[in-house]
């Protein structure tokens, strides 16, 4: 098996912070496809759009992960922000993707919300970064043939 490759900054982020908010994503998530209400898809796009900006601090989510984590004097665990960063870009397109389904196909609406729901998961409860395994098996050997 290929070995997972992340891609790498000098900055960092609270592992904590990032794997709450994913399970904040999730959860709202799934508010969303049992109450059909687009202002929290709405509302996660731009949360992701937020996050995918390496200049910003805090999403709103994010932001209330940190108060919560802090109101728990749960200690920081530093880990590289890229991955991260990448990871937002993507769920950044899935949500924004499921904003513009929403209006054309309720049933693949509801898979390709349920596929984020599942990546955010992912990240939060098992720590397993799908962004990196799209990196790695995706956009790495597109850039590697071009470098060829």
């Amino acid at each position: 098996m290929k070995t997972i490759i992340c891609p790498t900054s000098d900055q960092h982020i609270d592992e904590n912070v990032a794997r709450l908010t994913g399970f904040q994503v999730a959860l709202w998530l799934g508010v969303y496809l049992i109450t059909d209400f687009y202002p929290i898809i709405l509302f996660i796009t731009i949360d992701y759009c937020v996050r995918m900006e390496p200049s910003r601090r805090h999403s709103p989510l994010s932001w209330i992960s940190t108060r919560f984590l802090r109101w728990r004097k749960t200690p920081a665990q530093n880990i590289d922000k890229a991955p991260k960063l990448f990871a937002a870009r993507v769920g950044f397109l899935y949500a924004a993707f499921i904003c513009i389904l929403y209006f054309f196909s309720s049933w693949l609406n509801v898979f390709v919300t349920a596929q984020l729901i599942g990546f955010a998961l992912l990240e939060s409860v098992l720590n397993v970064c799908v962004g990196c395994l799209v990196y790695t098996y995706w956009v790495l050997p597109f850039f590697e043939k071009e470098k060829s």
